[in-house]
């Protein structure tokens, strides 16, 4: 038997059409059952009545984020194809990405960040960039003791050796265990109930898609703090700018 090969542009556009088709309905009902929750008022519904709204309105909010997560993984791959190659300064940019996560993820005691190492101006993909960062850096925020004394603390280095970019960032949070690395990165894989820690497991899963359009490598194991170290190692380009 003669398998295929499968192109990459009809699995795009495949992933494209679904998102598009599916998110149109879901985000129908997501709003309608919003609005009927609102008209009705909770003096207005008995209680089963409340339950069903609230699951159509958590599965809505559920299956919104789960396509709009697929669109993403899409979106990387088409900027790659695309060759949107940029100047890069890689400092900058993460400073970018811990200001906007900060932003969104607030926290009583505060973030102790501190960020040492050679950080280039380099040739990439500045979307990859973005999101590698911000995912890192979100998971760090947000995975930690409910403890409103605990500071968070975050460390980074990026050095360049021969070629390569060797970036690590490590965090004093709740951390995972050997076996949970071994699939930490599997699409919508969890570790904790919803109303425990947010997010819907996808953070690590477009690092690793990342890694993998860019021939990098991604590795994880416990930090000196206590809680998660990410290293990300990347043959680079320097920036002739």
């Amino acid at each position: 038997m003669t398998v295929s090969k499968i192109d990459p542009k009809f699995v795009s556009e495949l992933v494209s059409g679904i998102c598009h088709d599916f998110g149109a309905p879901t985000r129908h009902v997501l709003q309608f059952s919003q609005l009927l929750s609102k008209e009705l008022g909770s003096s207005d519904i008995d209680e089963k009545q409340k339950r069903w709204l609230g699951f159509l309105i958590d599965s809505g909010s559920q299956i919104g984020a789960m396509l709009s997560s697929l669109a993403k993984l899409n979106t990387l791959t088409s900027v790659m194809n695309e060759s949107s190659i940029d100047q890069i300064d890689l400092k900058e940019l993460f400073n970018n990405a811990f200001s906007y996560c900060e932003s969104i993820h607030t926290h009583d005691s505060g973030i102790e960040l501190t960020v040492s190492g050679d950080w280039p101006v380099i040739e990439g993909v500045s979307e990859h960039w973005i999101v590698l960062f911000r995912s890192i850096i979100s998971n760090a925020m947000i995975f930690n003791p409910k403890d409103s004394s605990h500071i968070i603390k975050i460390h980074t280095n990026l050095v360049t050796v021969d070629g390569h970019i060797s970036f690590m960032i490590e965090d004093n949070g709740i951390g995972v265990t050997a076996d949970q690395r071994e699939v930490i990165c599997r699409p919508f894989k969890r570790f904790h109930p919803p109303d425990a820690y947010p997010g819907i497991g996808m953070g690590l899963t477009y690092c690793a898609y990342i890694a993998e359009l860019n021939d990098a490598r991604l590795s994880f194991e416990e930090s000196s703090l206590g809680g998660l170290r990410v290293n990300y190692c990347y043959q680079y380009i320097a920036s002739a700018g």
